[in-house]
């Protein structure tokens, strides 16, 4: 009676086995010898993947405590075996895992190759930031360095997404020296995805970045909103001219008018000396549009550069504020400059009109 159900029990297995596996890579056609290979696999394993409903809390300290077992199957000569092997690992979500992962995801077969690194986005995910997936990072970025063809760079740049903030300096690196703009974007999305960490990386990296993608960074930061506000002005104090289309776009954004944050900064801005950096001020204040800028703007009417004063002038004349007058009415009658005056005279026109 015994030898009767343990035979059936082979045979329940061994179709499960064959089901599973059939799943996997779409044929019946299996390159296995089934009676061999179901002893070596993971009847948890194999059971998930013939229902897929999640495990028991039992069953997943089970399969921890097998770990050192499946870790061992990622070296079996059979590929199910070892195909299974990774998604127990995967479902363990053990960072004890990931070295011997890292190993296996050169696996000659595809579908294993796949589940382990589907296993590495997982177990990244499930544990950012510990201190065995940190220790992953070189061998993860040296990788993708190597990676022949699309589909395993974008493997690569996933479980680095996943670590999270550990691997913001290394994909700040890669960015750096990346030049398809193809994967440029995909760090770039993976940095956005990290968060907070990541959002002084990505506004160093307007510098330097052609129109497209300095407008695709922009897009994505400006999707973030206020939070992104300090890392921002921190930026424009360390004078990156880039960073003044993006601190307009977030004063213009906000509903509740412009940040005083930005005015600060922009005010500072102006005092510096650097005429870039004094222009950009001016134009950012004359998109903004917003009063607190008009005391900064007439104190930096002095300046002796002609095109910063001239900034400053259209600037005050977009705000239309009467508090501009006097200096504008100054200017138009004393300034050495020819276009500085005729720049005075109108901006004094376009305050008047709206005082009328």
């Amino acid at each position: 009676m015994r030898m009767t159900q343990n035979n059936q029990l082979s045979r329940t297995t061994l179709a499960k086995t064959k089901s599973a596996a059939v799943r996997i890579i779409g044929t019946g056609s299996l390159f296995l010898t089934l009676s061999c290979v179901m002893p070596r696999v993971e009847p948890l394993v194999l059971e998930y993947l013939e229902h897929g409903k999640p495990l028991s809390h039992g069953q997943m300290s089970d399969l921890r405590r097998k770990e050192n077992e499946l870790i061992k199957k990622l070296h079996d000569k059979e590929w199910f075996v070892r195909f299974t092997a990774a998604k127990g690992l995967e479902l363990a979500g053990s960072p004890k895992s990931v070295p011997f992962l890292l190993v296996a995801i050169r696996d000659a077969n595809g579908p294993v190759r796949s589940q382990v690194v589907k296993a590495l986005i997982a177990i990244s995910e499930r544990n950012p930031n510990n201190p065995e997936m940190t220790a992953a990072i070189p061998q993860v970025s040296k990788m993708f360095q190597q990676a022949a063809d699309i589909l395993e760079k974008n493997e690569m740049l996933d479980i680095l997404a996943k670590i999270g903030k550990s691997a913001v300096p290394e994909l700040s690196k890669i960015l750096q020296h990346e030049k398809d703009l193809y994967y440029r974007h995909k760090i770039i999305d993976a940095l956005i995805g990290i968060g907070k960490p990541s959002y002084s990386v990505l506004i160093e990296a307007l510098e330097g970045a052609d129109l497209f993608e300095s407008a695709n960074i922009n897009a994505k930061l400006l999707r973030i909103g206020k939070p992104l506000i300090p890392y921002a002005v921190q930026a424009l104090n360390d004078m990156n001219p880039e960073v003044f289309y993006l601190l307009v776009r977030l004063a213009k954004h906000d509903s509740k008018g412009p940040d005083s944050r930005i005015i600060g900064a922009l005010s500072k801005a102006l005092k510096c000396f650097n005429a870039k950096m004094q222009t950009g001020a001016a134009l950012s204040f004359g998109e903004i549009k917003d009063a607190r800028a008009v005391l900064p703007l007439i104190e930096a009417l002095q300046d002796m550069d002609r095109d910063v004063r001239m900034e400053i002038i259209n600037a005050l004349g977009k705000i239309q504020d009467k508090r501009a007058l006097p200096s504008l009415t100054e200017l138009k009658k004393n300034d050495p400059d020819k276009y500085v005056r005729k720049a005075a005279e109108e901006a004094i026109m376009s305050i008047n009109l709206k005082l009328e």
